[in-house]
């Protein structure tokens, strides 16, 4: 596993991931926690993981570019969805104080659950629900990071940002090429 951390973190240094907190937190992040026992080999791959019935660990490329976008402080509260295996919370774990996410699916938010209380991730906060709605009554966010694509920023999110607040989606109507845009909330809007 620590080789394959040191090549994954090489890797993402090639494309261009130059924050150390970003490649510390992807290099202290056991990949292989987060895929069936039959996938652990390729688990560290720069590449995204097929886990079944649907459900694809994200490549560990495009997690660090999403929070390299997000600009996330170690004092920030993070909203982050949808939960799903719960690679991206455990991530932006390591990177700010607390971390709320949601998942509509609850035998998939409680395998997350399951992985964050084995790796000793505590301040992880999972709930049901879809990722649409965000989280109002834990709002305001100071950033929020959704890590599957929609045509338009869902506007409920975004009055959940708090005033400088700052808002990661990919956008796009095709869900093959969406590009990671980044919302900042400014004091009226």
């Amino acid at each position: 596993a620590e080789a394959g951390a040191i090549r994954l973190v090489m890797a993402l240094r090639r494309g261009g991931i130059s924050d150390t907190t970003i490649l510390s937190a992807v290099e202290r992040t056991p990949r292989e926690a987060f895929v069936p026992a039959a996938e652990a080999e390729r688990a560290w791959d720069d590449a995204p993981l097929d886990l079944g019935n649907g459900a694809v660990l994200i490549r560990p490329f495009v997690a660090a570019f999403l929070i390299k976008a997000l600009e996330v402080g170690e004092r920030h509260r993070v909203l982050q969805l949808p939960t799903g295996t719960g690679y991206q919370a455990t991530l932006l774990s390591r990177l700010c104080r607390w971390v709320y996410t949601r998942e509509p699916d609850r035998v998939v938010r409680r395998a997350a659950e399951k992985r964050f209380r084995s790796l000793g991730v505590r301040n992880v906060v999972a709930h049901a629900g879809e990722a649409e709605g965000g989280w109002p009554e834990q709002a305001p966010f100071d950033r929020i990071l959704l890590s599957t694509g929609f045509d338009d920023a869902p506007a409920a999110l975004l009055e959940q940002l708090q005033p400088d607040g700052v808002l990661v989606v990919p956008l796009g109507p095709d869900p093959l090429v969406r590009s990671v845009t980044r919302i900042t909330r400014t004091g009226g809007g």
